[in-house]
């Protein structure tokens, strides 16, 4: 058997025995199965799932019609307006210059949170299936306790004889009465949970319904029921009726025969229902201004000593690391004081510089095409090319390397993941085969943003370009008419913030642009006299360090509240 044939036969391999034939697929799990696993894998009834046939053929997506151009169909979300448009509506004047995405996105994301919801509607029906057993176990103890207490009434009953036997009666009356009204609150109490639950089946049936459907309307449409079960009903306490005998008094025997106190049904407020898993995911929005000052101001300027500075990054609060034109790296505090330094063991500059969660420094080195890692005075090796040269880099927050590179020919770049010294991912083409950034060796800073965007200055486009983790294109940041701009715009540094906007260091303008997390434009901070920005960073408490080439200084800056 050839390679390709030996690829075919195990392509159609069930993924759960790794022997037979697929026949179906499960579209929620992303599984393929034979005929005899599909029982087997569906056997879980807490995880919801859709069995089609291999030859099932899908059918084709229906996208809303658009409300403006009748026939015309909304395959796209313009971010700006928040709202589904159709081609003729992204060529109108009314949708210019503003920033788009599929709609797509947008259904998966509304998608994500139906299954979501879903899911704690599962988990919520649980808790109430919990209950129910609870419940049905007390009613069951009912007999059990109320036994114990006729026994006791019983045995009192032979002290007294006769004279009290009309007592004893009216007694077990009352413990009767006492029995049947708690016994019908529990009840009632059960059935009001089972409705719930019929509820909660009821929702969970439209929801596999919604997230089944082709129909991207439905999804669109569905309006979320979670609230209406978020909070348990309240948990029902109870106790048995207290038999106290007496000692035999004739003279008041109706008085001492005994006293008996009625069990207690009290209603406890229950804690919320289960949290689900996974936060409810959101479609990216155009953040507020209303976390920026109005005035941003300098609180702080430090020498550095040096001469075209190039790079800074935060590492603790009050510390930085930066970098220039020679092969010197310090380690300064924001009061100017030098607290350690090292040089690139090839002599040459490091092109730039990043900190991880651990405190160790990572920085490029062109001329011997290394990534590198300084830990306590040592320099390690981590990445070694091959016809590729790095220029940027940034550590994500899963302690991934990123770094953006060109070949030795200068005519492809590229951003690429690595886990360690192992490559992940690459980053260097969109959907149509087309290169996502500028083929130079111009330099591409990087950064990840708190949403997991990829963010990187392409100063050889002149232009912020953001991509979603997985690598597609989100948009592209040329610069913005509001801001202080008179010359092209060609961002150096970049970095993004608590409230996930993406910074950029406008070198020729003197400025920083902040950027919302969708691509628009929020401010330029032009008022605190930065001359010549080149890096970039943020502290801990989302301070701006800014890296002035020509004087050498960083700025810290205070922009947000």
């Amino acid at each position: 058997m050839d390679d390709a044939a030996k690829v075919q036969e195990e392509s159609v391999q069930c993924d759960l025995c790794k022997e037979r034939t697929i026949k179906a697929n499960c579209k929620l799990c992303s599984v393929q199965l034979c005929k005899e696993c599909v029982g087997e894998h569906i056997s879980n009834e807490l995880t919801p799932h859709d069995i089609v046939t291999v030859n099932q053929k899908k059918s084709p997506l229906m996208y809303p019609p658009c409300p403006k151009h009748s026939g015309d169909t909304c395959n796209k979300d313009c971010i700006d307006c928040n709202c589904p448009v159709c081609p003729r509506c992204v060529d109108s004047e009314e949708h210019a210059h503003h920033a788009f995405r599929s709609i797509l996105e947008l259904v998966d994301v509304k998608k994500e949170n139906i299954a979501n919801e879903m899911e704690c509607l599962q988990k919520t029906t649980t808790s109430y299936e919990n209950e129910t057993v609870e419940i049905e176990k007390r009613i069951s103890n009912l007999e059990k306790g109320y036994r114990k207490i006729n026994v006791a009434v019983d045995k009192q009953r032979k002290v007294w004889h006769e004279e009290v036997d009309c007592m004893v009666d009216k007694l077990q009356s009352d413990i009767k009465k006492m029995k049947n009204k708690q016994r019908a609150v529990l009840k009632t109490h059960l059935q009001s949970i089972t409705k719930l639950i019929d509820d909660l089946n009821s929702v969970i049936e439209e929801i596999k319904e919604v997230l089944s459907s082709r129909d991207v309307s439905k999804s669109l449409d569905y309006e979320g029921k979670l609230a209406e079960f978020k909070k348990l009903p309240p948990t029902l306490k109870s106790t048995f009726p207290i038999f106290t005998p007496l000692k035999v008094q004739r003279r008041e025997l109706r008085k001492l025969f005994c006293s008996l106190t009625p069990p207690s049904i009290t209603a406890v407020e229950s804690t919320h229902a289960p949290k689900c898993s996974k936060p409810p995911s959101e479609p990216l929005e155009v953040l507020s201004e209303q976390c920026l000052l109005e005035e941003p101001k300098v609180v702080g300027i430090v020498e550095t000593g040096y001469d075209f500075l190039r790079n800074v990054t935060c590492s603790h609060e009050d510390e930085f690391w930066v970098s220039n034109w020679n092969c010197e790296m310090k380690n300064i505090d924001t009061k100017g004081s030098l607290l350690k330094s090292f040089r690139t063991r090839s002599g040459e500059m490091a092109c730039d510089v990043a900190i991880a969660k651990t405190n160790e420094l990572f920085y490029t080195d062109v001329k011997n095409r290394t990534v590198n890692k300084f830990t306590d005075g040592y320099i390690e090796e981590l990445i070694k090319l091959q016809n590729w040269k790095p220029l940027n880099l940034c550590i994500t927050s899963s302690g991934d390397i990123m770094a953006t590179m060109y070949n030795d020919a200068e005519t492809q770049s590229k951003v690429t993941r690595y886990t360690g010294s192992t490559e992940k991912q690459t980053i260097q083409f969109d959907d149509e085969g087309k290169p996502i950034y500028s083929a130079n060796n111009k330099i591409k800073y990087i950064t990840e943003n708190k949403n997991s965007d990829i963010c990187v200055a392409d100063w050889g486009a002149g232009a912020v370009v953001v991509v979603s983790h997985l690598g597609k294109v989100r948009f592209r940041y040329t610069g913005h008419a509001a801001s202080s701009q008179t010359r092209p715009f060609k961002p150096r540094g970049i970095t993004t913030d608590s409230k996930h906007q993406i910074l950029t260091a406008d070198h020729h303008n003197n400025c920083i642009h902040v950027i919302a997390p969708t691509g628009s434009f929020l401010r330029c901070i032009d008022n605190c006299r930065i001359e010549n920005p080149y890096g970039i960073s943020l502290d801990k408490s989302d301070k701006l360090f800014v890296a002035e080439f020509y004087s050498g200084k960083v700025k810290v800056i205070q922009y947000m509240k």
